[in-house]
């Protein structure tokens, strides 16, 4: 039974697998909301504060427990969360982003990076153990640092050509 088991859902390091072909099988209705971009990014726009802003406030004493409960009830991370992401890189694949645009978003990463570092050390001595909260995949830190990486290996991208055994500027 463990080897089925170990085989239908993979060691711990390949759960984004699983996460996938549930991303796949609702592509069909994600290429629905993606028609009108304004559905897309409102929909991208609605996951922000409910699944990768509000999960963070869960550890403050008293509201925190009120919150996590509101939140564990509704359950919109399985709505919105991988799905933002997967709506998210399709819509900065297709629009135009400038060079302001392109530093901006890096900065926001950059700000992303220093608040995990930060957050974590806070976090971890205020319980006195280590603590990842701010290092899961649904949280505002990490989706900035996923976009400012995403927008700077697209703008690459743009630069850059692989030609043969060289890169040609």
């Amino acid at each position: 039974m463990e080897f089925v088991t170990r085989v239908v859902t993979g060691h711990f390091h390949l759960w984004f697998l699983l996460a996938l072909a549930g991303l796949y099988l609702v592509a069909p209705i994600l290429r629905l909301i993606v028609r009108d971009r304004r559905v897309a990014w409102y929909f991208v726009a609605l996951a922000i504060p409910f699944v990768f802003v509000l999960p963070l406030l869960t550890r403050i004493p008293v509201a925190g427990e009120l919150l996590a409960e509101v939140l564990g009830t509704i359950r919109l991370e399985l709505v919105l969360g991988y799905s933002a992401y997967f709506l998210l890189g399709y819509l900065l694949s297709t629009c135009r982003l400038g060079s302001r645009a392109v530093t901006w978003l890096s900065v926001a990463g950059l700000l992303g990076l220093v608040g995990t570092i930060v957050g974590t050390v806070m976090v971890s001595h205020a319980r006195e153990e280590s603590d990842e909260l701010f290092y899961r995949y649904l949280t505002i830190n990490v989706a900035v640092v996923a976009v400012a990486v995403f927008v700077l290996a697209r703008a690459w991208g743009e630069r850059v050509r692989l030609s043969g055994s060289h890169y040609v500027w």
